[in-house]
């Protein structure tokens, strides 16, 4: 469903890393426009992408508390920040905080990381999904703690 948030894992290096330092069993979030397209960002920033390039290697976290309106707003929000730039800082921040507890506070509120651009999208609709985390150190696996999403496999059915 437009709008559908995924909650990606893999077998490379990258995602096991990132699942190892953050404890969680998911490494990257991307965001459903249509049934062949996502928006994710990556090293590059914001970006289109084929879902197809997930391999269904995703939980679907289905939020059905929006309104058509707010899923529309969601969605526009998300597609409006392509080619807003990596959060390098951020990303690296996080993984400081996680192996070693340094709060870096290192935000750049002029770029994301994947679940940066999620949590940002609902602030915009005026819902703090995680209001009990500090925005620098939200990783992707808080989603899945979420209590507004039902969890679905990437058929649709629930897990």
């Amino acid at each position: 469903m437009r709008g559908d948030i995924l909650a990606c894992y893999g077998n490379d290096f990258l995602s096991r890393a990132i699942e190892q330092v953050t404890g969680s069993p998911i490494s990257h979030i991307a965001v459903k426009i249509s049934d062949n397209f996502i928006m994710e960002t990556g090293w590059s920033g914001v970006k289109l992408s084929k879902i197809s390039r997930l391999s269904n290697k995703y939980i679907i976290l289905r939020d059905e508390n929006f309104t058509e309106g707010q899923r529309e707003q969601f969605v526009s929000f998300v597609i409006n920040a392509v080619n807003i730039k990596f959060d390098y800082k951020l990303f690296f921040g996080i993984a400081l905080n996680k192996m070693f507890g340094l709060n870096t506070n290192w935000d750049n509120k002029n770029k994301y990381i994947c679940n940066e651009l999620v949590v940002e999208a609902y602030k915009s609709l005026g819902i703090n999904i995680l209001s009990w985390i500090e925005d620098q150190n939200i990783v992707p696996g808080d989603l899945l703690n979420c209590n507004r999403f039902k969890h679905l496999k990437p058929d649709g059915t629930l897990l």
